[in-house]
């Protein structure tokens, strides 16, 4: 079977890795302060869009009901005199109006601007299908060569559907988007900077902890089971610190009685083989002062007995070296015992 090889990452990705939490947090921080700038920008501006949009709607609606009685006597008697002269008043005193056109249903308009009044026959939208109702937008008039709001008021007189239209220009609306799009921008301008260094800040603050923690099992992977952390804060990092010290504290207490447990045996072990070798050394001295006793009671008793010395003699180192003798402290009571083992009782208790 193959051993699993591990993984040695070189330092500068562990370096990377490190600084890449701290550059997300940022970078994600950034994303939701511009956001927020983007989408209230947008809100502002479209509020206001519609508001800048509603007032230049409610002039140019002002403006065609100034017409309406005049209009009506106008299509109704098919003179058109009284009400252009109230227009040509109301477009030079009004600057941001550019033409009023009168028109019937046959196309057939009377165009005033700040130039004159002509005659005139004008596009199919001058004349809405739908009588009686209000259309409104802005659009490119080529007659003006410029982009006007075009408000058009139906006027209906005795079976005759008649029209007045009136272009308001869109410079002051134009204007007032740009400005609000400057104030937006002056306002997002400090924001983001303000965001950005809150972003700084907040990613600082969370990573700070991270890395005590980082170095702290660092530290205890390395073997110092006296390292701890500190981490000031009473969130889930702060229990997370606390919980990893008392891991510290649990661990470098069962190390302790590892080492100590371990310095008992190896004390032990010690001893155990200091009394062994100290017994084999006694053994030794007393097997070799047994068989001085033994041997010179054994030459006695097998001459006395008229047995062979050298087959006892035998006999007894064999006994001795098969652990039979128990007692070396007494040599004559270890030889009486050994012989008796050995011998045929009836030999030596009936000598010749």
């Amino acid at each position: 079977m193959g051993r699993t090889k591990s993984k040695h990452h070189p330092k500068g990705s562990v370096r990377s890795r490190r600084g890449s939490l701290f550059l997300r947090t940022i970078v994600f921080s950034a994303l939701v302060t511009i956001l927020t700038l983007v989408a209230f920008g947008l809100r502002f501006v479209l509020h206001e869009r519609e508001t800048l949009y509603a007032h230049m709607q409610d002039r140019a609606a002002t403006h065609a009901t100034s017409f309406h009685q005049g209009a009506h006597k106008a299509f109704s008697d098919d003179e058109f005199q009284g009400v252009i002269t109230q227009a040509l008043r109301t477009l030079h005193g009004a600057e941001d109006v550019v033409f009023i056109a009168f028109t019937k249903d046959d196309g057939g308009s009377h165009l005033l601007t700040t130039e004159g009044s002509r005659k005139v026959k004008l596009a199919s939208y001058w004349t809405p299908a739908k009588s009686g109702t209000v259309s409104e937008g802005i659009r490119y008039e080529p007659f003006v060569q410029r982009e006007v709001y075009h408000y058009t008021h139906p006027v209906v007189s005795e079976g005759v559907n008649g029209w007045v239209h009136v272009g308001l220009s869109t410079e002051e609306y134009q204007s007032g988007l740009r400005n609000l799009l400057q104030i937006v921008l002056d306002l997002a301008l400090p924001g983001l900077l303000i965001g950005f260094l809150a972003s700084f800040i907040f990613a600082n603050r969370l990573i700070q902890p991270l890395r005590a923690l980082r170095e702290f099992v660092s530290r205890i992977a390395s073997g110092d089971l006296k390292a701890r952390v500190n981490i000031r804060s009473n969130d889930e990092l702060g229990l997370l610190g606390d919980t990893m010290n008392q891991m510290a504290v649990d661990l470098e207490s069962s190390q302790t009685l590892v080492d100590e447990r371990t310095a008992a045996l190896h004390h032990r072990i010690e001893m155990e083989g200091l009394v062994s070798a100290t017994c084999v050394e006694l053994t030794k001295c007393d097997i070799d002062l047994l068989e001085d006793g033994i041997g010179d009671a054994l030459a006695k008793i097998t001459a006395f007995l008229d047995v062979d010395y050298y087959c006892v003699k035998q006999r007894q180192g064999e006994r001795i070296l098969q652990g039979k003798v128990h007692n070396f402290r007494d040599p004559s009571e270890a030889m009486l015992t050994f012989f008796q083992d050995v011998y045929p009782r009836n030999v030596w208790r009936q000598p010749k």
